[in-house]
């Protein structure tokens, strides 16, 4: 027992504490209690919040708009390319062009509407109002082109369809990928936001977690000592439901934060990767049917295709040993680093089951379409026109259009699977956050509840 301080000397603050009376220890773990649960729920409560607003910026508010804006700009590629097939091809082969251009015109209209509804940066209206507007000012020129073609006029109709697909490519296009710029940098930035504020944030939760704990078993310790009662079934309770909510609320945040991860780089970059690829291979489709048209401008038609296939793949035609590799099990570090281009990002970013198979086979097709597209050119060379149109547009499995379509089929495997993915983590996740955020205040209000309850009934005592 240490000696009593002298009379007239203030006693220190540890010594008042230590001499405090049992009922305002008691009073102290329950307001200490209190404080506790307090803080782990707001702590908890803005760190759930942020991982879900990061979920919901990633999942609904940005991705279906890069994903509208890629199918608006894959559609109004393959709408201008085969408005130049109605001009080079018969009676038949216009027809069939015809009905493309209104199948991608539906498209096109459907995913503006989207896009439009789909509004939640300010900076996206501006694009999906050029967007609009462009498409009407097209169908006019398109309208026109058709007539002239019709009567018999192909220089008159070349000349248009010339000024509505420098309407596209100056105007419309660019406007589709602003659409995607705007979504995909906000995507980032929230993303990146995330990922650096929920760096600690389980060892945040836990720690005031077991705070709390300990608290708790800091009173039970107390109450035994000086009641010599062995369990206090209020404060037991709150302990456990204390352990249980601080296990639930690091495993949730952590789980979050993967299902971020996955959804975002994982599928997501890979999606966004695949249609940016469909949207310029679409177009060098079209930059085919524009050289196969012939006019001064072939030439540089011919270069525009070449240009895009760079963005698609530095090598179009793999070898057999880069296409044994894609074959087969392989890690992104075993890419050739000469390797570029949309293909090679999804090829460094294989991740689920059935992807890597699926991958090989669209960069097989699309090696197979190549080789058409350089039978077509030697072929428009040699002066065999109509066989080179015939090459172009025909509905020959062999041919360019037939060979194309399996090459989309396989990259729309691959976007699908990704898609899959990515809308499963962003539902799980949302959905995993959401009931933590309505468990969070319900334990926070049961644990301070038993302390009171546990507590209480032992003041009264000392109170009597």
């Amino acid at each position: 027992m240490s000696a009593a301080a002298p009379a007239g000397v203030p006693l220190s603050l540890s010594e008042r504490v230590r001499q405090a009376p049992t009922p305002s220890w008691l009073r102290g773990f329950m307001r200490g209690v209190w404080g506790l649960a307090g803080v782990l729920f707001a702590v908890g409560a803005l760190m759930l919040y942020g991982a879900y607003g990061a979920i919901k910026t990633v999942g609904l508010d940005t991705a279906p708009s890069i994903i509208y804006a890629q199918q608006i700009s894959a559609a109004l590629a393959d709408l201008d390319a085969n408005a130049g097939n109605y001009l080079l091809g018969t009676r038949q082969n216009q027809l069939d062009a015809t009905k493309t251009f209104e199948a991608q015109r539906v498209v096109v209209t459907t995913q503006l509407i989207e896009a439009a509804k789909n509004i939640t940066y300010e900076s996206e209206r501006a694009p999906i109002g050029k967007l609009f507007d462009g498409l009407g000012r097209y169908l006019e020129l398109f309208a026109e082109m058709r007539y002239r073609k019709d009567l018999g006029d192909a220089a008159g109709a070349l000349g248009v369809y010339l000024n509505a697909t420098d309407l596209m490519h100056q105007q419309m296009l660019p406007a589709a990928d602003a659409l995607d710029k705007v979504n995909f940098d906000a995507m980032e930035s929230r993303y990146e936001e995330q990922q650096s504020r929920s760096e600690g944030a389980e060892a945040t939760v836990g720690l005031l977690a077991a705070a709390l704990l300990g608290a708790l078993i800091w009173a039970q310790v107390f109450l035994f000592r000086k009641t010599r009662r062995v369990l206090n079934l209020p404060l037991v309770v709150a302990t456990v439901v204390s352990l249980a909510l601080g296990g639930y609320l690091v495993s949730t945040i952590a789980a979050a934060r993967a299902d971020l991860k996955v959804a975002k780089k994982d599928a997501f970059d890979s999606i966004h990767a695949l249609w940016q690829a469909a949207s310029v291979a679409y177009d060098a489709n079209g930059d085919e049917t524009r050289y196969v048209l012939g006019g001064t401008r072939a030439p540089s038609f011919e270069q525009a295709y070449r240009d895009k296939v760079k963005k698609l793949t530095a090598i179009p035609q793999p070898d057999a040993s880069l296409s044994a590799l894609f074959k087969h099990n392989f890690t992104a570090g075993q890419v050739p680093a000469s390797y570029t281009g949309y293909f090679a990002d999804e090829m460094r970013n294989i991740t689920f089951p059935g992807e890597r198979a699926a991958a090989a086979k669209m960069v097989e097709a699309f090696a197979e379409y190549d080789k058409i597209d350089g039978k077509i050119r030697a072929t428009e060379r040699a002066g065999r026109h109509a066989d080179a149109v015939e090459l172009c547009i025909g509905g020959g499995d062999r041919q360019s259009n037939a060979v194309f379509g399996r090459f989309f089929a396989a990259l729309k495997e691959v976007a699908d699977l990704n898609r899959r993915e990515f809308d499963a983590r962003v539902s799980e996740g949302m959905r995993a956050l959401e009931v933590a955020g309505l468990v969070l205040p319900v334990a926070a209000l049961l644990i301070s509840f038993l302390a009171l309850f546990g507590i209480r009934r032992r003041l009264r005592e000392y109170a009597a």
